[in-house]
């Protein structure tokens, strides 16, 4: 079973809060990092081929610790030039030790994490294709041979150009997330702004990537001051009273990060159908202890009144003699 992007942030920003139990005497210096940075080239021209990332590399940099002094040779690994979309998996497994890194050197460092996202964040469409072009994919029935063995051709090709695709995205998707968890870890005024306006753009726009910031920000609910939290609180609220103010329980959001590949139509993002309320009430309720704030509930709608087949409203019950 393939582990999805999500799961992978989900479970970094986990070992994150074990961060004091995982740490070493020393920081990572200027020869070990190019030691790491060539390990982990290596390890990305096997991604890039379709192997799966090395779950030894993944535990080894879950002990790695970053220092304000260790900063200085990850900005230098990351100028290096690489192929794409090597280059964004040598980003994020640079990056993935700040997610147990200490405020301030995550503070520091966010700075190079968003450079990287301005420079490789952006998701790639999927190929469209006309009927007559979809219909090269087609298998075609009967016992043509060298008509099946075109059509299966031009499937593998269409294939193999489309998990390329999809491999970017992925690890856009992953970079983004880094992002957004970084700047909760930070606590920065500033970035938590960020945060916010982040969350109601991508809600706004249908983007999945809204799910992944409200639970960034649930992850660390309990861990807030009160004064921080009291502003997630009254943010979050009026965010939950304008999505209730639509009227409309259900929305359909595109995970940008997913993708559902077919051999022989369009290949799609992935849709997630959400109750965008519920999901941002659960978020509020997390941070409500912390901020010293009551905790929300969805108020019913009103019952329509009964009416008589005589026309009065909410008529009488007859007791039964």
């Amino acid at each position: 079973m393939r582990t999805s992007p999500t799961a992978l942030l989900a479970c970094a920003f986990a070992v994150s809060i074990h961060a004091a139990t995982v740490l070493g005497d020393g920081a990572v210096r200027v020869d070990e990092m190019e030691k790491l940075v060539k390990e982990i080239e290596a390890e990305a021209e096997a991604w890039a081929t379709g192997r799966r990332p090395d779950v030894a590399m993944t535990h080894r940099l879950r002990a790695v610790w970053y220092d304000v002094e260790s900063l200085i040779p990850l900005s230098k690994a990351l100028d290096a030039k690489r192929e794409p979309p090597r280059d964004l998996y040598v980003a994020n497994r640079l990056f993935y030790p700040l997610l147990q890194a200490r405020p301030h050197v995550i503070s520091e460092s966010i700075s190079m994490v968003e450079t990287a996202w301005r420079k490789m964040g952006k998701y790639k469409p999927y190929p469209s294709y006309s009927k007559a072009e979809l219909k090269k994919f087609q298998l075609p029935e009967g016992g043509d041979k060298v008509a099946q063995s075109s059509a299966a051709k031009a499937r593998g090709e269409k294939l193999k150009g489309e998990r390329e695709i999809q491999r970017h995205n992925e690890q856009v998707h992953i970079l983004q997330g880094t992002m957004f968890r970084l700047m909760v870890l930070a606590g920065n005024p500033d970035h938590d702004a960020k945060l916010s306006k982040a969350l109601v753009q991508a809600e706004q726009q249908g983007s999945w990537i809204y799910a992944d910031v409200l639970e960034a920000i649930r992850s660390q609910a309990k861990r807030m001051k009160r004064d921080r939290a009291k502003l997630f609180y009254e943010g979050l609220r009026k965010f939950w009273d304008d999505v209730r103010a639509r009227k409309r329980d259900k929305k359909t959001y595109v995970d940008y990060g997913a993708a559902e590949l077919l051999p022989d139509k369009e290949s799609h993002f992935v849709r997630h159908e959400d109750i965008t309320k519920m999901r941002i009430l659960t978020v509020i309720n997390q941070v409500a202890p912390a901020a010293r704030m009551p905790a929300l509930r969805d108020p019913k709608p009103p019952r329509k009144p009964r009416k008589d087949p005589r026309g009065r409203k909410n008529p009488r019950r007859r007791r039964s003699r």
